[in-house]
């Protein structure tokens, strides 16, 4: 369980190659920090003497011809408008560079630094001969509308389990009185894609949902069915599929729109809900400001949090258990002085039980880990400065470069999150 990325600086015609077991899950925030910045971070890691393969993301920064290739979590920003605003930041970011974003699961890296002659681009759909028949038959998006339905809670199910902000794909259609009826799925499927018709009548017949914000909107689908003329819109990687599935809408005039929800609230006479660069900004930066570290700690900490939760619940379930004979025996005995001594002594049996327990957890646990924690080197720092003002500051500037709010009408924003929550906002 990690995620490594393998990382390569050339400077001076020279290339030093680096890899960390956990660098490729916040690489975003570390890449946001310029090229100066970069390789102060990079350089703390392990040197070896190749390209490690082995990798999940990782960059190459070409300091002779002002170059970033890097494959991180970028796509972990689905909605598009946050998307572009990391962009626009990073491109400030790196002003004298060109800054290229590789697919992920593709090998562009490794045939930078001349690794491979011929880099395998899942994106793109191709794969080398030799590969798996399973990795051939690999398609990462849900194929029908049936399976993209979105999952409609029960009065029953929990509330904290909602998942109204999870990115979801939102279809428009215009029948052939010019009404409007709108549909949400988790993703626009294969099917959906292709315009095949029996999706296209599938969705139609969906549950009518909402116009949903833009802040939780990651692709769309605008159907004019009487005018048969439909424009779609996402991300990168749904563009370059819409090269090949766009051709397969017979008798329709597709398009691709760049403005997205804006022109899609256009098309369906509605103002929608669209997002400020604040907002946006907001999705982006309290990762780029934090200096938490992502590692073995950091992922059994939050395992470890949830499970002591859910113990300190089980034992204020074990202790009503235990005291609820004791009342009974109050209630018909009328010994209360005697019911009142039991009763404490229970709860400071239990609770001291519960908290003997969870020390002892905690060291054994944290022996067993130590090993796998690093290699007993010098612990590693995120990059930027380590100061929270001054990284503040920095922010401030590169927010200033790149022409977009500053960051004290972004903070009132930011969303209450910490940890590996920072991870998930999207």
């Amino acid at each position: 369980m990690s995620e490594p990325a393998a990382f390569a600086l050339i400077r001076d015609g020279k290339t030093r190659y680096f890899a960390d077991r956990w660098a490729s899950a916040l690489l975003r925030r570390e890449v946001m920090w310029g090229p100066q910045d970069f390789a102060a971070w990079v350089e703390q890691f392990e040197e070896l003497d190749e390209w490690a393969l082995d990798c999940d993301g990782g960059a190459v920064v070409d300091y002779d011809n002002r170059l970033l290739l890097w494959e991180g979590a970028a796509s972990e920003y689905r909605v598009p408008r946050v998307r572009r605003l990391y962009n626009r930041l990073l491109a400030a970011a790196w002003q004298e560079f060109k800054v290229e974003l590789a697919p992920a699961g593709s090998d562009r890296l490794a045939k930078h630094v001349g690794i491979i002659d011929e880099p395998r681009d899942h994106a793109d759909g191709e794969l080398p001969d030799d590969e798996d028949e399973e990795d051939d038959d690999y398609e990462p998006r849900l194929q029908t509308v049936e399976e993209s339905r979105r999952y409609e809670p029960d009065e029953d199910d929990d509330p904290d389990e909602d998942d109204d902000d999870v990115p979801r794909a939102w279809v428009t259609i215009v029948d052939a009185e010019g009404s409007s009826r709108h549909r949400q799925l988790d993703e626009l499927p294969l099917d959906l894609l292709q315009g095949e018709p029996e999706a296209l009548e599938a969705v139609a017949k969906l549950k009518p949902a909402q116009i949903p914000p833009e802040a939780v909107v990651s692709e769309g689908l605008f159907l004019n069915t009487k005018e048969r003329i439909a424009f779609v819109w996402g991300s990168p990687e749904l563009r370059e599929r819409m090269k090949e599935l766009g051709r397969r809408w017979r008798g329709w005039t597709l398009r691709w729109s760049k403005q997205g929800y804006a022109q899609q609230c256009a098309a369906s006479g509605v103002a929608g809900q669209p997002m400020t660069d604040a907002d946006a900004l907001a999705r982006i930066l309290p990762l780029v400001l934090s200096t938490e570290q992502f590692n073995l700690g950091t992922v059994i900490g939050a395992i470890g949090g949830g499970v002591q939760k859910f113990a300190r619940k089980a034992t204020g379930c074990l202790i009503v258990v235990l005291c609820l004979p004791l009342l009974l025996f109050g209630v018909f005995s009328g010994a209360w002085m005697s019911v009142l001594y039991a009763v404490v002594a229970t709860v400071v049996v239990v609770s001291g039980l519960y908290m003997l327990i969870v020390r002892r957890v905690r060291r054994s646990f944290a022996k067993k880990m130590q090993p796998l924690q690093g290699d007993g080197g010098a612990p590693t720092v995120v990059a930027g400065p380590q100061d929270e003002q001054e990284r503040k500051v920095r922010i401030d500037r590169l927010l200033a470069l790149a022409g977009l709010p500053p960051l004290a009408e972004v903070q009132p924003l930011f969303p209450n999150a910490t940890g590996l929550e920072l991870l998930a906002e999207q």
